[in-house]
């Protein structure tokens, strides 16, 4: 597969991924009984299971990626929302890009769930938010609408962010146009408005709030994307002392940049936005440090940046169907290997075919939406 402009960032991605499959299995641990999973996800070991701060990675790297994308094709060249034509070619691709993967992913955790699902005592609270409910004709309906509050952890606790990648992509344009168009203090008071809005809103439920808190983000992976040369020419002028501070205090951001519950619960989302602080850096090191990007170039963390996608939307319940069949102690031996496993058969029949239908949409005939785009995407997949 052809190496595109920003390749980095996809082996970025699928660290995220990967740190959100880890951490999910420690989950399935009550706190109270298993210290150790405890330990794990509070000591200086967080930086390995950082779920939600990987999420949050997730929509930085899309807004940054469809900025990219959009500008680099033109799509804005004129100051001006694209046309109905174009906005409507946009919303297609993003919607083959994701949806059929993700309704695909639906379908394989309702069989799951149907077939698998029973009570089980002795594991987390988190644990049996999912699967605890028979599987309706009105839960299929609101995890493929996407459009209402629903319970998001039914099926799969990893689709509660699919619900805010999917609303904030088909306004992106737009979304891209205001960082555009707007002075950049007024695109971050509108980011603190709408963070402020959500608060004492669950992400988790498919409410609205949340949507518009995220939208945020996406609008700083934007504004990074537009000034992402100047950004690297700062890093290139800034010494090595400087640059290693920055660094260790945006692992700590990333670390614990949530705080402690009783600070979010003072604080509401605005704690993501200490985390995200720390991501900024990250993603300069990713573009811009010719070390980090040598090992993200390595063949293996290309390879699951590619398959980041699939592995998120199948890993939990490869998860929970292990749990249900199997020994925690057999499921902790099995858990990642066959992950993988649905992952590259997942990404094969059904991602793959998705991303060519992406590609082709505005492209006739093939050959030239071939030549136009290589065998590589610019889309990041969502998180």
């Amino acid at each position: 597969m052809t190496r595109h402009r920003y390749a980095e960032l996809d082996a970025l991605r699928g660290i995220a991924a990967l740190i959100v499959v880890v951490r999910h299995f420690v989950n399935i641990f009550p706190r109270d009984a298993y210290p150790v999973a405890d330990l794990l996800v509070k000591a200086p070991t967080r930086i390995l299971f950082a779920a939600h701060e990987a999420v949050l990675l997730f929509f930085l790297l899309s807004g940054f990626v469809l900025a990219t994308s959009i500008i680099s094709s033109g799509g804005l060249s004129s100051g001006s929302m694209p046309s109905g034509a174009g906005y409507l070619t946009f919303v297609r691709k993003r919607v083959y890009r994701i949806y059929p993967p993700y309704a695909a992913a639906v379908g394989l955790a309702a069989l799951g769930a149907i077939c698998l699902a029973e009570p089980i005592t002795g594991l987390s609270g988190w644990f049996g938010l999912t699967w605890s409910e028979p599987v309706t004709l009105r839960i299929l309906a609101d995890h493929l609408l996407l459009v209402g509050s629903f319970d998001t952890a039914q099926l799969n606790t990893a689709f509660w962010s699919l619900v805010h990648e999917m609303r904030i992509s088909l306004i992106f344009p737009a979304l891209l146009l205001f960082t555009i168009r707007t002075p950049l203090w007024l695109v971050a008071a509108a980011a603190a408005g709408a963070t402020a809005l959500a608060g004492g809103s669950s992400p988790y439920g498919g409410d609205w709030l949340p949507t518009f808190h995220y939208a945020g983000i996406f609008a700083l992976g934007a504004v990074m994307a537009r000034n992402i040369e100047a950004i690297r020419a700062r890093y290139a002028a800034t010494s090595t002392p400087v640059r290693n501070a920055a660094g260790v205090i945006a692992v700590l951001l990333v670390m614990y940049g949530l705080g402690p519950p009783s600070l979010r619960e003072h604080l509401g989302y605005f704690t993501d936005w200490f985390v995200v602080a720390g991501l900024v850096w990250l993603m300069v090191l990713a573009l811009s440090n010719e070390r980090v990007r040598a090992i993200l170039n390595l063949p293996a963390l290309q390879y699951l940046g590619r398959v980041s996608y699939s592995l998120y939307l199948v890993h939990a319940t490869m998860l929970f169907a292990l749990v249900h069949l199997l020994p925690v102690w057999l499921v902790g031996l099995l858990y990642l290997p066959l992950s993988f496993g649905l992952t590259a058969i997942f990404h094969m029949l059904i991602e793959v075919p998705s991303i060519g239908m992406a590609r082709e949409v505005g492209c006739r005939p093939a050959t030239t939406c071939r030549a136009a785009h290589g065998t590589g995407t610019l889309h990041a997949p969502p998180s």
